[in-house]
């Protein structure tokens, strides 16, 4: 497996990914699996799966569905109003009276 310091969406289209990537990039991939660690992760040094182990280290499975659409930081407000509002089965037009 190819270990790459920077990737773009042509390098992760359709793929499994096995690393951290940014959301933008993440809609793109096939799946992400993600090293998470239950613990406080090792920094600063090369570390071995012993290392890992020992701090909790786990892989974790996304699939992420991107829209791709960019919100201006007005839009974000009603964006989430509307989320949260579908999510709880409420309409946002009920959720916003008092």
């Amino acid at each position: 497996m190819p270990v790459r310091p920077a990737v773009g969406v042509e390098d992760v289209r359709g793929l499994v990914v096995l690393g951290n990537l940014p959301l933008h990039l993440a809609q793109y991939a096939a799946e992400v699996w993600a090293i998470e660690f239950s613990g406080a992760a090792p920094r600063g040094a090369e570390y071995t799966a012993a290392d890992m182990e020992a701090a909790g280290a786990r892989l974790a499975w996304y699939v992420v569905l991107g829209g791709g659409l960019p919100l201006g930081i007005g839009e974000l407000d009603a964006v989430l109003s509307a989320r949260a509002a579908a999510l709880s089965g409420v309409p946002a037009a009920e959720e916003a009276r008092p």
